[in-house]
């Protein structure tokens, strides 16, 4: 009877800690999804990072800025005269 109770005992036991060991091997599954996809968003922002950094330094330089608000603002400075060229509608049959 007493080697019945420790053969219990030691089942239960073991039975506790194979259902611990599950339990914190799925947690660990998901942790590490989680790393992983963490990983992934953190290059991408480097990336994008790194672009703007990029954009930053080009439009530091007053001469490509000028150049940009001239082609997509139709900026123009004073005193300066725009020019509109309007394409023919004809087919030139």
């Amino acid at each position: 009877m007493k080697k019945l109770a420790v053969y219990v005992v030691f089942t239960t036991v073991l039975v506790i800690i194979a259902y611990q060991a599950v339990k914190l091997g799925l947690a660990l599954h998901g942790l590490d999804k989680q790393y992983y996809s963490l990983k992934q968003q953190n290059s991408s922002l480097a990336a994008n990072n790194s672009e703007l950094q990029q954009e930053i330094q080009f439009y530091s330089d007053p001469h490509n800025l000028e150049k940009e608000l001239r082609s997509k603002l139709n900026f123009i400075l004073p005193g300066e005269k725009e020019i509109i060229i309007v394409p023919s509608t004809s087919t030139g049959q």
